[in-house]
């Protein structure tokens, strides 16, 4: 007999599979229903800038998933144990603290005694940080883009309501000059040339506003600290917000002291979440909150928008928060900018809620993870 006759089914089954799982770019691995690790290929090793896979063999992934995602990724276990296969992404820590976001495939490997009993989880895992940086690098800019053209459409808006009767009150004033200016009435004309005086400077005033409306519309580097963070976003919108008859309040927990590491996305989705506040509130009170959870695990921080403006009916909070964050929206231009802000807060690893009725004003939360440093290792293992 040949020396390849002599192997079981199950033998060559078993080494076609390590031939895949150590050549194989990606990341291969075996985890037990604890969430140790069991084996992981070469390509997984360097992910996680392990030297050797007795280095890791036993460790809980827990210590190198971001703690933003042990939730899903428990979730995802259970369900491939109980026989299921699952696709998930999560943000991972390297031994050497970086960062890498991975797109994970998982199923589960049944006993040869027991075909409906899974013993083991195989996984495979991509490293997608290039193409979600892309897709946050790309997201960031349409928002922007979004909340600039708001607030663009919001200030020409206003300059064409306040300048037409403006240019009549102009127009009037100067036939009145002129009439007193006929007649020889100096008192008239004196009286005329205040009132295009005003006018002037009114109109002047309103240029102002509106160049600087735009300036600070395209203001897009967030401050370090909670109190600055906010005034620079309450900013961006307060001249809008003012010429609607608004005010805009901010108030904040004093234990309230650390931001995420991801401050533009979240500065933009918070400029989405007040833009979209002050532009369907007249005459009204918007109210920007920050609150630390430090003793949840992770310690996470929530901002809250509140208005006394419109509202929205059941079926448009259905349409925002109803569905999938990658499903398209159907709505308003303002909608979209809504969608676009919870993606950002997804990608930082937190979502945003909202309630609301019509006629009784909104309350958009955004709440992320605050970061831990990245530069935690793994302690060797025990044994």
């Amino acid at each position: 007999m040949s020396r390849h006759s002599d192997l079981t089914p199950a033998m060559c089954g078993e080494r076609r599979f390590r031939a895949i799982f150590d050549a194989s770019p990606d990341c291969i691995k075996l985890v037990s229903a604890e969430c140790r690790l069991i084996d992981m290929n070469a390509a997984g090793l360097r992910m996680i800038e392990a030297d050797s896979v007795d280095q890791v063999r036993g460790r809980s992934l827990f210590e190198l998933i971001d703690p933003a995602y042990h939730r899903i990724f428990r979730d995802g276990v259970d369900a491939v144990f109980a026989g299921k296969a699952t696709q998930m992404q999560f943000e991972v820590i390297g031994r050497r603290g970086s960062r890498l976001f991975m797109d994970q495939t998982a199923a589960p490997l049944f006993s040869p005694d027991d075909p409906s009993r899974a013993i083991e989880m195989v996984a495979v895992t991509r490293n997608i940080s290039a193409q979600r940086r892309a897709e946050v690098d790309l997201l960031q800019a349409r928002l922007a883009q979004e909340v600039a053209r708001s607030a663009a459409h919001h200030a020409g808006s206003l300059g064409q309501k306040l300048k037409t009767p403006l240019h009549t009150i102009i127009g009037y004033g100067e036939m009145l000059l002129e009439a007193a200016q006929e007649a020889e009435r100096e008192r008239e004309v004196d009286d005329a040339r205040h009132v295009l005086d005003a006018a002037a400077e009114l109109s002047s005033l309103l240029n102002q506003l509106l160049k600087t409306t735009l300036a600070e519309t395209r203001k897009n580097s967030p401050a370090n600290d909670v109190d600055d963070f906010l005034d620079m976003i309450a900013a961006v919108v307060r001249p809008l917000a003012e010429a609607n008859g608004n005010r805009i309040n901010i108030e904040i927990d004093p234990h309230c002291a650390s931001l995420p590491t991801d401050k533009n996305m979240l500065a933009q989705s918070l400029k989405a979440l007040l833009s979209y506040a002050v532009s369907n509130t007249r005459n009204g009170i918007i109210t920007m909150k920050a609150r630390s959870a430090l003793s949840s695990d992770p310690p996470r921080i929530a901002f809250s928008v509140i208005d006394s403006g419109k509202g929205l009916s059941v079926a448009e909070l259905d349409a925002l928060f109803g569905t999938s964050a990658d499903e398209a929206v159907e709505g308003p231009p303002s909608f979209s900018s809504l969608a676009a802000a919870r993606r950002l807060a997804m990608f930082m690893g937190g979502d945003i809620k909202a309630t609301s009725a019509p006629g009784r004003g909104s309350r958009f939360t955004l709440e992320v993870p605050i970061r831990e440093p990245a530069s935690r290792a793994w302690a060797p293992a025990s044994g």
